[in-house]
């Protein structure tokens, strides 16, 4: 995480609250995720962010903790973590109450792992084919 990121959360009052945790291996990171109470996802502003999916969206997302996402609100992170019932909140604007990143902190996320898995999207691609064949 850069710096900056940490300033600003200690900034707000809210150093506290954020575990800063070094470099670790994959399987080690995977474990940190588990136990967090909601993990935070920095979404980078980009002219082409439609079609852009992370991999660390769907880590997160297998992990089944909420995701507390900062980025731009339109896009494909956005409207993945939408269904997912997680927050997405526009770097460039205010956040519109408190209270719904209390209800983040508090959720336990709809089970949109099997949505995003691979036999959830292969499922989804076979659904397509028989729609096409049949047409």
């Amino acid at each position: 995480m850069d710096h900056t990121v940490a300033q600003s959360v200690a900034d707000a009052g809210l150093g506290d609250h954020l575990e800063r945790i070094g470099r670790v291996d994959h399987d080690e990171a995977m474990r940190h995720m588990q136990r967090a109470r909601v993990l935070l996802l920095l979404v980078n502003d980009t002219p082409n962010l439609m079609g852009i999916l992370p991999g660390k969206v769907f880590e997160y997302l297998s992990v089944g903790r909420p995701i507390l996402a900062i980025g731009p609100v339109k896009g494909d992170v956005a409207r993945v973590l939408a269904d997912a019932s997680h927050l997405v909140i526009d770097r460039a604007g205010t956040i519109s109450g408190q209270s719904r990143i209390k209800q983040v902190f508090n959720a336990s996320p709809a089970n949109t792992v099997d949505i995003y898995s691979r036999r959830g999207l292969t499922m989804q691609v076979a659904e397509l084919l028989g729609t096409v064949a049949e047409a």
